[in-house]
């Protein structure tokens, strides 16, 4: 648990020095918008192409779902396709 504390609060500390920096700026924070929007669009490739993508998609979603964080996400989810 130790090692998985240290890289998220390192990673979030990082991304919200750079959040913070680019707070003023239109161009990297247009940039920034770029760079996910190509992330995103890698990922559906990915599993569009990829059954080993796919399988581990699958694999760390299921994770996620064993964790009461989920649970807000699945009553959201479920409220929206019964609507």
């Amino acid at each position: 648990m130790f090692l998985t504390d240290v890289v998220s609060g390192f990673s979030t500390e990082m991304m919200n020095n750079y959040l913070e920096k680019i707070k003023e700026d239109p161009q990297k924070r247009e940039n920034l918008l770029k760079t996910v929007l190509l992330g995103t669009e890698v990922g559906i490739i990915l599993l569009q192409e990829s059954e080993e993508f796919r399988e581990a998609f699958g694999r760390i979603h299921a994770e996620f779902l064993k964790y009461p964080e989920s649970k807000d996400v699945l009553q959201k989810a479920m409220k929206t396709i019964s609507h």
